[in-house]
């Protein structure tokens, strides 16, 4: 009892930091895959899939549509349309988690659908990839030079 007085403002503040330290790990609020392995379909170009790609495929496809124009899309495709803003919400969230299948995300502005890729990707969601109507994907075409010309000012 003499050690519980004496170390008792240590106790006081240790247990409410112990607890808050336990809660943050706990909560959802993190990056759930590792960076470096999240990161290696978008620098291979693996999360991109073309229109024909995607016919010659078999299994359930959701495409997410995030223009505000109608595209059409074929029949067989389940249709979820959205805007940017509004896809976290928590009904869109709820649908795109329980579809078993692929997610295919579209917009017309591939830097859009890419970055909704990458929100979601950073989520935890898998089967995700981003459906584009460019058969020549220009990100693909090039490799990436530093400029060798630069130097440093002195």
């Amino acid at each position: 009892m003499e050690l519980l007085k004496k170390y008792k403002i240590v106790i006081l503040i240790l247990v409410p930091v112990i607890l808050l330290v336990i809660l943050r790990l706990l909560g959802t609020n993190h990056f759930k895959p590792d960076a470096k392995r999240w990161a290696e379909p978008t620098f291979s170009g693996a999360n991109i899939i073309t229109s024909e790609k995607v016919e010659t495929l078999a299994g359930k496809f959701l495409i997410v549509n995030l223009d505000s124009d109608k595209k059409s899309f074929p029949a067989a495709y389940e249709i979820l349309t959205s805007t940017p803003d509004a896809i976290l919400n928590k009904d869109i969230l709820e649908r795109m988690h329980d579809f078993e299948g692929s997610i295919l995300i579209y917009s017309s502005d591939i830097s859009i659908s890419s970055g909704v890729w990458m929100i979601l990707s950073q989520m935890g969601m898998t089967n995700i990839l981003v459906l584009t109507d460019d058969k020549n994907n220009e990100s693909q075409k090039y490799e990436f030079r530093s400029d060798t010309m630069a130097r440093p000012e002195l």
